[in-house]
């Protein structure tokens, strides 16, 4: 998903009123927040402990040049795609509802974002990091089901 793609997911999960962004530049009130929400949520996921194998490569770098902890990418295009695959992108999504859903003071919503995100991050983390960070792979969990 991209950048604008996100927002509309953020803003159909929080269930809000109209049509949905049109753009991610020139915005104001609620579609800004949505903006601002899902910027700063990828940004956050970039700032937890990863290793140099979980950083995409910038585009249009010769020699290749990757994000780093303190190089991360920064959304600001609604084409901008985050580096990571495609399956794990809802974790931005849940990450920015987490905020909203405070400032709404909306526990309801909350309670999904955190259920959402505890789900998509524990299967990213395994994916980059191994499953002593995140949680068992499914094959590892259900061969311990009796």
């Amino acid at each position: 998903m991209n950048f604008l793609q996100l927002c509309n997911r953020l803003h159909s999960e929080m269930n809000d009123s109209g049509t949905g962004l049109t753009a991610v530049v020139n915005q104001t009130g609620r579609y800004l927040k949505i903006v601002n929400a899902v910027r700063e949520a990828w940004m956050e996921i970039q700032d937890d402990c990863w290793d140099a194998e979980f950083f995409g490569a910038k585009p249009d770098t010769d020699p290749v040049e990757y994000y780093s902890r303190t190089d991360p990418q920064v959304l600001t295009e609604q084409l901008d795609v985050p580096f990571i695959p495609e399956q794990y992108q809802l974790v931005i999504v849940y990450q920015a509802m987490k905020k909203m859903s405070l400032s709404l003071n909306a526990p309801e919503l909350r309670a999904l974002a955190d259920e959402g995100y505890s789900e998509k991050m524990g299967k990213l983390v395994n994916r980059y990091m191994g499953a002593s960070w995140g949680n068992a792979p499914e094959e590892e969990i259900e061969s311990t089901i009796p």
